[in-house]
């Protein structure tokens, strides 16, 4: 996910955490990704299908 950042590109987080490159950004997203969201699992508990166009 990191390449998509530039160099110096700044991404800050939902909680106030700001990144200012793209190192960090790729170190903090290491960490997140391998550590704390490491057993992800992904359960729909609600589906709502709408039609955007009638016939």
């Amino acid at each position: 996910m990191s390449r998509l950042f530039e160099e110096d590109a700044d991404f800050i987080k939902v909680v106030g955490l700001w990144w200012n490159n793209r190192q960090v950004n790729f170190n903090a997203h290491d960490y997140e990704l391998k550590d704390i969201f490491k057993d992800p699992v992904l359960s729909i508990i609600k589906l709502k299908t709408k039609m955007l166009f009638e016939n």
